[in-house]
């Protein structure tokens, strides 16, 4: 009935089959970790491209930071200008209303009266016209 090639034979075509079977397992097991691994790949690459913009725009950034340092820089300086011109405005109309006040004080009646007196609004029309460089160009018109 059993004879030991039987046994032999179907003990053989069983581990056959599993061995098969086990190799088709591990198979599909490989290609799954193959697809897994390009995809890491792919993945890794696109870190590794936002890595490269990242650090492009960290250089943009800092180009950009050391114009504006660089303006601020300027701004100030103009700022500084700026005051120093207001201050001296300021003091020379300071000067020029004391002045203003001492002829106004005046003991000669003319001078009293002519800096006490309005300017004619002809007179304030020509100052927007007036050069005072071409004044001091001929000292005979001064």
């Amino acid at each position: 009935m059993f004879s030991l090639n039987k046994v032999l034979f179907s003990g053989l075509g069983v581990m056959l089959a599993i061995s098969v079977f086990r190799y088709l397992g591990v198979s599909a097991e490989l290609d799954e970790a193959r697809d897994s691994n390009e995809q890491l790949l792919g993945t890794i690459q696109s870190y590794k491209n936002q890595v490269e913009m990242l650090a492009n725009n960290l250089v943009n950034a800092e180009k950009q930071n050391k114009r504006l340092l660089k303006e601020r820089t300027l701004l100030e300086q103009i700022r500084a200008k700026h005051l120093a011109q207001l201050t001296s405005i300021e003091n020379k109309l300071q000067t020029t209303n004391s002045q203003l006040d001492a002829l106004r004080l005046s003991t000669n009646e003319t001078t009293k009266n002519w800096a006490n007196d309005c300017v004619p609004s002809a007179v304030i029309s020509v100052f927007k016209y007036a050069n005072a460089r071409a004044c001091n160009q001929n000292s005979r018109t001064n």
